[in-house]
């Protein structure tokens, strides 16, 4: 197979590499396409170490090619996106459920070879099935753009707190759950929007109607149950700028061919349309909110004095 061998720090090359195999609970994956992000620029420039030769990408998606004893998740020709990042299972830390906290966690593409191949060889644990209705390129942005957004915030000086929810979680969810727990109103969830400074968020889907068939009444339960937390995320919004309790948020839709159908657009019109609705087009996007800011407090304080 071929593969991006970098021997050296700058020294990248495209060459014939053996093909790898997929060991007991292993999984072989073929990758049909693999994405670049500022780690994979800093362990090229030599900045992140690792052990030389390495086969670069820790971003890729693929078909799983072969599996190996004891594999049961994935099957052979299903397409699978790569959690880079995996612990032992085994330590006190991975057994009490702190797994990312495993002084032995691996990264695909940094620790063992990764995606710039034509092959790649990755545990079982790591491949997460990729829905029918998501292509290739959205199941593999969709975790850069969180990475991307987590560099800002530590770039920023903020102590971010990320969390990923699956395409089908809502679903099963609603399907599933009782009364009760439609009803009931996660602690977490309440401390977390009482305590956060900043909260950005970003949606997409790859089905905009997953949840057509979910019995409206199951849907308004759970609406109902999380409107205490509602109201606390828009009061602590609408708290004055310089008040020390005051909520910053921000949130908006990643561009996907699911809502650019329901727009009756392309994916590339969809993208754009997404990108000048958040002003990034403008010279400077910030100033133009703000000016949106001025004016929608001058129609507030109208009404306010209706």
């Amino acid at each position: 197979m071929k593969a991006a061998i970098l021997h050296a720090p700058r020294d990248l090359r495209v060459e014939r590499a053996a093909r790898p195999a997929a060991g007991a609970g292993g999984v072989l994956v073929r990758v049909t396409l693999a994405g670049l992000c500022g780690t994979d620029y800093r362990i090229w420039t030599g900045d992140r170490a690792v052990a030389y030769p390495r086969v670069m990408g820790h971003e890729f998606v693929g078909v799983v090619e072969a599996t190996g004893p004891g594999v049961t998740r994935v099957r052979a020709g299903q397409r699978v996106v790569v959690e880079p990042n995996y612990s032992c299972g085994r330590c006190p830390l991975c057994r009490e459920g702190n797994r990312n906290l495993c002084l032995s966690r691996m990264a695909v593409g940094i620790d063992v070879d990764g995606g710039f191949a034509e092959l790649a060889s990755v545990p079982e644990r790591c491949c997460w099935p990729v829905p029918d209705g998501v292509p290739d390129d959205e199941a593999l942005l969709a975790e850069p753009l969180a990475v991307a957004v987590l560099h800002a915030v530590l770039r920023a000086g903020g102590h971010p707190w990320v969390r990923l929810l699956p395409e089908d979680a809502d679903w099963v969810f609603l399907r599933h759950a009782s009364e009760n727990q439609l009803a009931f109103v996660s602690p977490i969830e309440k401390h977390i929007i009482s305590t956060v400074n900043v909260y950005i968020s970003f949606w997409g889907t790859a089905n905009t109607r997953a949840l057509s068939n979910i019995d409206p009444k199951k849907q308004v339960s759970a609406s109902r149950a999380r409107q205490p937390i509602l109201r606390k995320f828009m009061k602590r919004a609408a708290l004055p700028p310089d008040h020390p309790k005051r909520l910053r948020w921000v949130g908006t839709a990643y561009p996907c061919h699911a809502s650019a159908q329901e727009a009756e657009m392309s994916l590339p019109e969809w993208a754009d349309f997404v990108f000048r609705a958040g002003k990034l087009d403008r010279p400077d996007p910030i100033a133009a909110w703000k000016h949106v800011g001025v004016a929608q407090q001058r129609l507030a304080d109208h009404l306010n004095r209706c």
